[in-house]
């Protein structure tokens, strides 16, 4: 059977941290970030910023169902990870 597209609209969001285990040195380096997939088509880079406000992200990049949340601080980053699994556009 062919494999089905998976379908992001109403699915939970799920993220880890940057860091030397899972990312390459370039991205090491742009400081303290979360990777973020599951996004749903409808959303953009703004609306991802807003769903982290309360941690006070400083940007976000957002590509084709993915995309970085970054912050000024460690602390910031960790307490943003607790958001982990919650619904964003669905």
């Amino acid at each position: 059977p062919t494999p089905q597209k998976p379908q992001n609209k109403g699915k939970n969001l799920q993220f880890q941290p940057i860091s030397a285990s899972n990312t390459n040195e370039y991205l090491m380096n742009i400081g303290h970030s979360i990777f973020v997939k599951n996004i749903s088509p409808s959303t953009t880079a703004e609306s991802l910023m807003n769903h982290f406000t309360a941690f006070k992200p400083i940007n976000a990049t957002l590509k084709k169902g993915f995309g970085f949340v970054y912050f000024s601080n460690q602390r910031d980053r960790d307490n943003a990870l607790k958001m982990d699994g919650t619904e964003l556009d669905g």
